[in-house]
């Protein structure tokens, strides 16, 4: 279902677009292209300019739908190598290494989220940062499968950035293990400057890791919440935005209940 969901939503943007369905459309749209970037941020612009509302706010759209494209483009070069890695793990070990160190640099890179975050596009800015949080909350699923020291080159830039923690020294290369506990304890200070620390009532590192992995979850719960409020009712981002949230924070209360009992 979401794969077709997916799908479905790149074939209306495909209509919008450039009016017709058409398989080298879709596929670089999907691959985020050059050339249908260019074509959809054109589509942004010719469309402000002749509407009431928004156009006065043109050059904020299209500065918006320029720097979402970008973080986009970061996220899925990201994404990609975080699955080569996962699949060098369950079918080409003999690869690991190579794709470890080449992973590396693909997984830290977060300029263009960090533009994306801080973009100042007058009243668009609390949907920009709102689509920021979205695209940091997709790469939360990258660094799900992947051993623990390439997680922690997943995320740990966009934690830092987002919540303010303090990142720990780690090896430059990343065929060399972290110092035994260094993911836990990072991924437990996000959580307490998430303002979810992980409960004392947790004992073992594997009750402690789910902990903390959901109380940085609801960190980014909270911060879509706080956006809410200000993107215009009714609109598909709100409703996002309020779907992704809801997610979230019932990840996190199922974490907890399992906790309990």
């Amino acid at each position: 279902m979401k794969v077709k969901g997916t799908e479905a939503r790149c074939h209306e943007l495909e209509q919008h677009v450039w009016g017709t369905e058409d398989k080298s459309h879709y596929e670089e749209l999907r691959a985020l292209g050059k050339d249908a970037v260019a074509d959809v941020i054109a589509k942004v612009d010719e469309v402000a300019k002749n509407d009431s509302l928004d156009g006065p706010r043109r050059d904020a759209l299209v500065k918006l739908t320029e720097s979402f494209a970008e973080a986009e483009k970061e996220f899925t070069v990201a994404h990609r190598a975080g699955d080569r890695v996962k699949r060098d793990l369950d079918r080409e070990p003999d690869k690991l290494n190579r794709d470890e160190v080449d992973a590396v640099g693909s997984l830290r890179a977060h300029d263009k989220l960090e533009k994306l975050l801080k973009l100042d596009v007058g009243n668009l800015s609390t949907e920009a940062n709102a689509l920021g949080l979205l695209c940091a909350v997709d790469r939360l699923e990258i660094a799900r499968g992947l051993p623990k020291h390439l997680k922690f080159y997943a995320v740990a830039d966009e934690f830092a950035l987002l919540f303010g923690v303090t990142l720990p020294a780690v090896p430059d290369d990343a065929t060399k293990k972290l110092v035994p506990g260094t993911w836990l304890r990072f991924l437990s200070e996000t959580a307490k400057s998430a303002g979810h620390p992980v409960s004392d009532k947790a004992k073992t590192p594997k009750e402690r890791d789910a902990l903390a992995w959901a109380g940085v979850q609801e960190g980014f719960s909270d911060k879509l919440k706080a956006d809410v409020g200000g993107i215009e009712a009714g609109t598909d981002l709100g409703k996002v935005v309020t779907v992704a949230e809801h997610r979230l924070e019932a990840s996190f209360s199922a974490q907890e209940a399992a906790e309990a009992t």
